[in-house]
């Protein structure tokens, strides 16, 4: 078998539990320490909390499937919805979720990246925009990636991030690099597949 891109990325164990990959005292602290090429500046992976409402807001832009940033990527624990072309996660009982989240990438200061999607700019996300623009709505930086000096490895993680949360019980829209690597270029096409094998479990 060829070397993958992220085989020098190795924790040779699984998660113990769907908890233990998002704790930072777990799974998720040891992925965050594999990554983290310390260094001040770099790509990161973050997270926002999204409002409930962005709930109802999605299921009724989608009744005629035509808001497609509008369908979460790994909506609680359900396959991507656009990768098995599915409107199941319309069924999911809202008391059941654990919280709404935003999961991107970016090579800005969180808290700047933030500010770029709340006022509508390039590559500004409308969910976040009508959902998350509360300040206190962004995680900390412990609960988040940092010094990623790598653009695919920031990307893979973005899309890992989303799925382990997911797992979760949390709907998490944003990532999409799991899905295809047209959208970025032929360049990344070695970096799809991932998803499933060590250490992205």
């Amino acid at each position: 078998m060829g070397t993958r891109p992220w085989d020098k990325y190795r924790l040779n164990e699984r998660p113990k539990d769907r908890w233990d990959r998002i704790s930072v005292d777990g799974y998720f602290g040891k992925m965050q320490k594999t990554f983290d090429d310390h260094n001040d500046r770099g790509f990161g992976v973050y997270v926002i909390e999204l409002n409930p409402d962005v709930w109802e807001e999605s299921i009724q832009r989608n009744m005629e499937k035509k808001s497609r940033r509008w369908i979460p990527s790994f909506p609680k624990d359900l396959p991507d919805p656009k990768m098995e072309k599915s409107e199941d996660w319309k069924d999911l009982d809202v008391d059941d979720i654990k919280g709404f989240l935003y999961v991107g990438q970016t090579w800005h200061v969180f808290e700047d990246r933030h500010n770029q999607h709340c006022e509508g700019g390039q590559n500004s996300s409308p969910v976040v925009r009508d959902h998350g623009c509360d300040p206190t709505q962004l995680w900390r930086t412990e609960r988040s990636m940092i010094g990623l000096f790598n653009t695919e490895t920031s990307l893979m993680l973005e899309s890992w991030y989303g799925w382990a949360l997911g797992r979760c019980g949390y709907v998490v829209y944003g990532p999409d690099f799991h899905r295809t690597h047209k959208r970025f270029g032929n360049v990344y096409e070695k970096h799809i597949g991932f998803m499933g094998e060590d250490p992205f479990w």
